[in-house]
């Protein structure tokens, strides 16, 4: 009786799990597409429930509650639809151990995935699996499927909403960031409640001292803190909040300057936000600036304007001077030879016609190298020269002209101590620049003498030590001298007093501000004393290294000149008398001269002649057919030793560095400027003689 008692009791249990069971069941079905009862110690899965639209139906069927190989149909479902990117994911966290793991210390566990769509459309799962005994994981549990593409497209949109959300954040503070750069305080005004919130204040620059508060009050308040009094009527108009929308009505912005009371310049600015249905404005944005650096640079472009127009005017000056003082040695010149034309039997007459004509071409060439100089001091092309020389030859040679200028222009010239005190004598620098200085101040004192006046030109060696002496030169007349507002301005570039000088010519207005580079650029100073109507003195003090190449003796190593009489020369030139004068110069030298028109004709002369035939090549660079350059690289090309080693000249009026420069990397070795100089000529064909090798028979 008793037995049959307690087996009673075991059915009235059991059928009240079944009971608890189904209902549990019953509930999971209503969201769930599939469900399973799982039994891990067995691998065993029995469908419970499975809805006709389930990917899974083409794996378990739908027969429920058959036992089949759970490992096996897991397995063949995840290779069937399973997203790949899932796959290795969705076997790890369903497979047996690990459920199993999982429910050991926790009641479900969830896992969602991507598989392909089913026949109802949906593609997103969850898998949620749980375990039967309250107590402990006895290795049974429910497996239940349902989809989550509804969860997960609320999920996307919110997930889209918030970084929308966050993105118009972003660009909200990046647009405050990037405003509050202009503007050191933004307040947002409400028109019709006549209050403020502040969005953004510096507080080291002068603002609204509340965050919120009364627009019309604390306006009027800021604008009698800060504002300087002359300025303070128009401001109180300007803040007047009762006035402002009628102000905007057709307007979107207004502004106003004012003058603060710590010296600064401020823009003050109300910016429309909103209107209503009317348009009237409700809300506005109050801003304010420095502006100080801008109402400097307004303050400076007058400034600049004018300095601007009286560049302009100086170079009109310039270019007129420049016609004048061009025309003047052009008329000299065409002058002299038709006066020789006319005494063809009188040469004392023919001397003094050659002696003018010389004059007034090195009078035109010194307009053309300052034109020239200015350039390339405003590009940065001028470059000094580092070579020996002797400054009292220097000063020996250009002293006697001063001398012979001064006198034809009716001056006395004071000689006597040009240069009595130099003790170093031998020297490294740039001569020629040197040269250019010297005859600039002493032009000038020429020019803007009056007859009867003198002129003193002399160099003083201040100090020296081991390397370096230094040296003065002083160049003094009593001309009309300078103003002392023009001193001010007397180096700056085609500048000229606005008074006629007493000698027949003006000038271009360059010398004294090339004068004043090249002295910078030598590492020395120039001083102008001048007075009206008593003089002007300059003295330019520049130290130079000194030569140390000297024998004992005080006398400088000479070196042997090379006998070049009978060496052979190309010459390149296509204009017709700078060929004929080339020619003869050469020829002087004792050259053995074969001219041709063009770069291509002497590429052509020198490939057919024979090797080491030619001892130098003179190139012009601007020529038809083919420029100097391009023919200098071809002969550099061919294929023969000579053509590696033969010295090319360039013979060329291109006078700037970056011709230098293109001479040189087309393959010559110096570079002439025309017109022609004798002496340089000479010195050059040395130069390159000695390199070729000294002795060579003619």
């Amino acid at each position: 009786m008793m037995e049959r008692t307690e087996m009673e009791d075991g059915n009235q249990r059991t059928a009240q799990e079944l009971s608890q069971e189904r209902m549990f069941l019953d509930v999971l079905c209503r969201d769930y597409t599939s469900v399973y009862y799982l039994n891990l110690n067995e691998d065993e899965v029995e469908v419970l429930k499975i809805a006709s639209t389930a990917n899974a139906v083409h794996v378990v069927g739908t027969q429920l509650r058959q036992k089949r190989r759970y490992s096996e149909e897991m397995k063949k479902y995840c290779e069937s639809y399973v997203a790949d990117s899932d796959k290795s994911g969705f076997l790890a966290a369903l497979g047996g151990a690990a459920i199993r793991a999982k429910l050991e210390t926790a009641k479900r566990f969830v896992y969602r995935y991507q598989s392909d769509r089913n026949r109802a459309g949906h593609q997103y799962f969850e898998a949620q699996v749980v375990r039967i005994s309250e107590e402990q994981f006895d290795g049974t549990a429910i497996l239940a499927f349902r989809h989550m593409d509804d969860v997960i497209t609320a999920e996307e949109q919110h997930r889209q909403e918030l970084a929308s959300a966050l993105q118009k954040e972003m660009l909200s503070n990046e647009v405050l960031v990037a405003i509050s750069k202009i503007y050191y305080a933004i307040y947002r005004i409400d028109l019709t409640e006549d209050t403020y919130e502040e969005i953004f204040s510096d507080s080291r620059v002068e603002h609204l001292q509340e965050k919120t508060g009364c627009a019309s009050n604390d306006m009027m308040q800021l604008c009698q803190a800060f504002v300087v009094p002359e300025y303070q009527g128009r401001m109180r108009q300007f803040f007047d909040i009762a006035t402002l929308s009628r102000r905007l009505r057709n307007e979107d912005t207004i502004a106003e300057e004012y003058l603060a009371k710590d010296g600064n310049w401020h823009t003050a600015r109300f910016i429309t936000k909103r209107r209503g249905v009317n348009g009237e404005v409700t809300h506005a944005l109050y801003v304010a600036r420095l502006i100080s650096d801008a109402k400097r640079r307004e303050q400076n472009w007058i400034a600049i304007a004018e300095e601007a127009n009286k560049a302009n005017q100086a170079k009109t000056d310039f270019l007129r001077h420049m016609s004048h003082d061009i025309r003047t040695p052009l008329n000299g010149i065409y002058g002299m030879i038709e006066i020789a034309d006319r005494h063809r039997g009188d040469v004392e007459k023919l001397q003094e016609c050659r002696r003018k004509t010389l004059s007034a071409m090195d009078y035109l060439l010194s307009l053309v190298n300052n034109v020239l100089d200015i350039g390339k001091l405003e590009t940065g092309e001028l470059e000094l020269e580092h070579r020996p020389f002797d400054l009292v030859t220097l000063l020996q040679k250009q002293l006697p002209i001063v001398e012979t200028q001064a006198t034809e222009n009716g001056l006395i010239y004071r000689g006597g101590k040009e240069y009595s005190t130099i003790r170093h004598r031998y020297l490294m620098g740039s001569p020629v620049h040197l040269n250019r200085v010297l005859m600039n101040i002493s032009n000038n004192a020429i020019k803007y003498n009056r007859r009867g006046g003198s002129v003193l030109v002399y160099c003083t060696e201040l100090s020296s030590d081991d390397t370096t002496a230094v040296y003065q030169f002083v160049c003094s007349d009593t001309g009309i001298g300078m103003s002392q507002e023009f001193q001010k301005r007397a180096f700056e570039p085609f500048t000229q007093e606005g008074r006629e000088a007493v000698t027949s010519y003006n000038g271009s207005g360059l010398g004294l501000s090339i004068v004043k580079e090249m002295v910078a650029r030598m590492n020395g100073t120039i001083d102008l004393q001048s007075e009206e109507g008593v003089g002007t003195t300059f003295t330019v003090t520049i130290p130079f290294e000194i030569d140390g190449t000297i024998h004992e003796s005080g006398e400088k190593a000479e070196q042997t000149p090379v006998d070049v009489k009978g060496w052979h020369a190309l010459l390149a030139e296509d204009n017709e008398l700078n060929r004929e004068i080339a020619q003869i110069l050469l020829e002087d030298e004792g050259l053995i001269v074969t001219p041709v028109g063009n770069g291509a004709e002497a590429v052509q002369k020198f490939a057919d002649s024979r090797p080491g035939e030619y001892d130098f090549i003179f190139m012009d660079i601007m020529m038809p057919v083919m420029n100097g350059l391009k023919a200098a690289k071809m002969i550099r090309g061919l294929d023969r030793e000579d053509a590696r080693t033969v010295p090319i000249l360039a013979m060329t009026a291109n006078a700037f560095s970056d011709d230098i420069r293109q001479s040189i990397e087309a393959g010559m070795n110096l570079h002439l400027m025309k017109p022609l100089d004798a002496e340089k000529l000479h010195q050059s064909i040395q130069t390159l003689a000695l390199e070729r090798g000294q002795g060579k028979e003619g």
